[in-house]
């Protein structure tokens, strides 16, 4: 679907929005998985097998440039183009059709609070309350007490949703 680093000489833009430019000449439409290993050729990376026989400071570098390259072009996607790409684990992004954005945001959405949440809960459960003046541990409970309200509130919306 393209040649490996896709900007044209003298494209002063972006890389993520060379390539995604290029993506849609090529003919990007809903439901197109864009493969990984496609996406960094195009931004001039190795694949992943190249890289697995490099270095693990290699590795983690190489990533780190394409993750970034890669919020990127989804940004760039949906706030030029309003077209959603979601990250399919191992395989590469794909193209939302719009009749599915708005359920899959929602979803999302649900997923991540319930995340932050457990993530928050894990957190003020496992204060040292024994290190803690009387003051102090009224306050951590009284927070901890409005934080599970806020859950419940959420989680009642949330049971409505989809």
């Amino acid at each position: 679907m393209g040649e490996p680093n896709d900007g044209a000489v003298g494209d002063n833009r972006p890389q993520h929005v060379q390539v995604a430019e290029h993506l849609i000449k090529d003919g990007l439409s809903y439901g197109h998985v864009i493969p990984h290993d496609d996406l960094r050729g195009r931004f001039g990376l190795q694949s992943i097998a190249e890289i697995e026989m490099g270095t693990a400071l290699q590795f983690k570098h190489d990533a780190l440039v394409y993750l970034s390259l890669g919020e990127g072009l989804r940004e760039y996607f949906l706030s030029e183009h309003q077209l959603y790409l979601d990250n399919v684990r191992g395989q590469g992004y794909r193209v939302v059709p719009p009749a599915e954005q708005a359920s899959l945001t929602e979803r999302k959405l649900s997923d991540d609070l319930a995340k932050a949440f457990a993530k928050a809960r894990m957190r003020i459960d496992n204060i040292r309350l024994s290190e803690l003046t009387a003051a102090e541990r009224r306050e951590a409970l009284d927070k901890s007490a409005r934080m599970s309200d806020l859950r419940g509130m959420v989680k009642s919306k949330r049971r409505g949703w989809g």
